[in-house]
């Protein structure tokens, strides 16, 4: 596999890993069920940003890391790598974390957060039920994120920085600009003393 090779699959995995972390923060990890007298039990879905922030606030710096990537080079490459890939264990860490039901009173705590009309008092036990496959999937991205930021450290400092031929060049005076330069320079010459008309 050749270097462009090797940096295009890097970003893509980047990409992937972290857009899937970012992603699946914002889907069901949990749902809290609140049993009440009288009443219809409260059903709260929980995302995944709202148990820990932590693995979509990484899961951004992964992506952020890919423009990162496409503007250095050399060392500074390799070095934006290895925080890539602390980035995505990071991920892999706090939603290995977030997969377990949270305890009854941080479940209670997040009904009074998010539903501040259901009244419940401290012995209410909530019945917590997890989605891990959304966490499962957290995991996966962050430990895709590892393997784009280590494949970076090991080898971006051999791949070449953006080539300068996307760059615009300087445009070239057209004809018009050079006639005014072209009398500009007659009249400097005329103010001088000097005959242009004599120059060879």
């Amino acid at each position: 596999m050749n270097a462009r090779a090797q940096f295009g699959v890097a970003l893509g995995l980047q990409l992937i890993g972290a857009g899937v972390t970012a992603l699946v923060a914002t889907r069901e990890w949990q749902t809290i069920v609140t049993p009440r007298e009288a009443q219809q039990p409260a059903v709260l879905a929980v995302a995944g940003r709202t148990l820990d922030n932590a693995p979509l606030a990484l899961g951004l710096v992964g992506l952020a890391g890919v423009v990162a990537i496409l503007a250095t080079q050399g060392l500074v490459r390799r070095g934006i790598g290895v925080l890539v890939a602390l980035a995505g264990a990071g991920v892999v860490w706090r939603s290995a974390a977030a997969l377990g039901a949270v305890s009854a009173s941080r479940a209670r705590t997040l009904v009074r957060d998010k539903q501040p009309r259901v009244t419940l008092s401290d012995t209410v036990v909530p019945h917590v039920t997890t989605h891990p496959v959304w966490g499962g999937l957290s995991i996966v991205g962050g430990v895709i994120v590892v393997g784009a930021g280590v494949l970076i450290a090991l080898l971006g400092g051999r791949w070449a920085a953006m080539s300068a031929r996307y760059e615009r060049p300087a445009a070239a005076p057209d004809a018009e600009q050079a006639r005014i330069l072209a009398h500009r320079s007659l009249w400097n010459a005329l103010d001088r003393g000097e005959d242009p008309t004599a120059r060879t």
